[in-house]
C-alpha cells in the first residue's frame, strides 16, 4: 500500500468521524401520523408524557412538531421536557427540565420554535400539555405506553407506572435540534515525502 493511499484514508476516517458526530442529533418523542387515537380526557387539562421514545442523544432540541385534534385553538398547548428522578416496581417519579408554549394552533400538524433551546440528555422525555377544550393531542397506536398526569404539570411528579394505569399509546410530538458532541475539525495537511530521487 502506498503511502499517498494510507495518508488519503487516514482523511476520511476523520471526515466520516467528523461526520458522524454532525449526525448525532438528539430527538425525542415521535411523529408517525396519521393518527388514530383520540385524546384520553378531552374535557381536562392533562399533561400527557411519552415513556417510549425518549431523547436518542444529548444536545438541544429548538423545534418540535405536533398533531392537534382541531384548528385553530388559541393558546391550546404546551410542550414539556422530563427527566426520570426514581422509579420502583409501582410508582415513576420525573422532574420537569424546562416547557415552551402556550403554543397557537394553526393547523392540526403544527410546527413551533422551542426558544431559547431546551438542553437534553440521553433519555429524557417529552410531553404535551392540551390547556383548552379547543382541541386535544392526538395518539398513535401501538406506540405506547404514555402516561396522564392530571393538569398542568409542574416541579416533580409521580405515576402508577402499571400497565393498567397508563395510556397504551404515542403522542404524535416530536423535538429535534443540534448535537452537543464537539465537531472534529479536519485541517488539510501537507505531507512530504522521498521522491524517487531521494530528495
Amino acid at each position: 500500500m502506498s503511502y499517498s493511499f494510507r495518508c488519503m484514508m487516514a482523511f476520511v476516517a476523520l471526515a466520516a468521524a467528523s461526520a458522524s458526530r454532525l449526525l448525532a442529533q438528539p430527538v425525542v418523542g415521535s411523529l408517525l401520523a396519521p393518527q388514530n387515537v383520540a385524546a384520553l380526557r378531552p374535557f381536562q387539562t392533562t399533561t400527557y408524557v411519552d415513556l417510549s421514545h425518549p431523547a436518542t442523544a444529548d444536545g438541544e432540541v429548538n423545534s418540535a412538531t405536533f398533531i392537534w385534534s382541531a384548528a385553530p385553538c388559541a393558546a391550546a398547548a404546551k410542550i414539556k421536557f422530563f427527566r426520570q428522578i426514581a422509579t420502583d416496581s409501582f410508582v415513576t417519579s420525573l422532574s420537569l427540565l424546562a416547557e415552551r408554549g402556550p403554543f397557537d394552533v394553526d393547523f392540526v400538524t403544527q410546527g413551533v420554535s422551542l426558544a431559547p433551546p431546551v438542553t437534553l440528555q440521553k433519555g429524557d422525555l417529552i410531553g404535551i400539555t392540551n390547556l383548552t377544550i379547543c382541541g386535544t393531542p392526538t395518539f398513535r397506536s401501538y406506540e405506547g405506553p404514555t402516561a396522564p398526569i392530571d393538569g398542568d404539570a409542574e416541579g416533580d411528579v409521580s405515576f402508577f407506572n402499571r400497565l393498567e394505569h397508563l395510556f397504551l399509546v404515542g403522542p404524535e410530538l416530536r423535538a429535534t435540534g443540534t448535537a452537543s458532541q464537539t465537531v472534529v475539525n479536519i485541517l488539510p495537511v501537507a505531507i512530504s515525502a522521498p521522491g524517487l530521487a531521494g530528495s
